[in-house]
């Protein structure tokens, strides 16, 4: 007999050789759900009842990185304030932040849009100098946490650009 687990959008399907005795090969699955859990643990530590979508990545010649944070309030009643920064480093020095609180009522969803104008050709950085990118966040009247790091070739892998 087989079953089938979603785990962080992935199938997982364990199944019996026919024999009584459980198998070595099932301790491992279980084992490898454990660290795709952990991100979904760290962004409900960071923003209880807040659900981060895939955040997109934009370059424009002229209006510089952009990033779009898709957010969903998933409590049943009242509203959150959501506090969302992004950062962006050249090694260990900040070249370049923006930073948003948005509204969100219960069961809705919204976006967290912001954009670091310092990088973009016609700035003081390009998109080649960016090292890492941080995104974080928090609720009123909490400690802010990090939603997303990305290094710079990460980065560059994920953005849209218009050039």
């Amino acid at each position: 007999m087989a079953s089938l687990v979603a785990v962080g959008g992935t199938v997982v399907v364990a199944g019996c050789s026919g024999s009584s005795e459980p198998t070595e090969e099932s301790e491992p699955e279980a084992n490898e759900s454990e660290p795709e859990s952990e991100p979904d643990d760290e962004d409900a530590e960071v923003l209880p009842g807040i659900s981060v979508g895939e955040i997109v990545f934009s370059y424009g010649f002229s209006s510089g990185l952009s990033t779009q944070i898709p957010l969903s309030n998933e409590t049943e009643e009242g509203t959150n304030s959501v506090y969302t920064r992004v950062e962006a480093f050249d090694s260990d020095q900040s070249i370049g932040e923006d930073s948003t609180w948005t509204e969100m009522r219960a069961g809705l969803s919204g976006e967290a849009n912001l954009t670091i104008e310092s990088i973009g050709s016609l700035s003081e950085y390009d998109l080649d100098d960016v090292s890492e990118v941080v995104i974080s966040g928090r609720l009123q009247d909490s400690e802010e946490g990090e939603i997303e790091s990305l290094t710079g070739d990460a980065l560059r892998e994920r953005v849209d650009t218009d050039e």
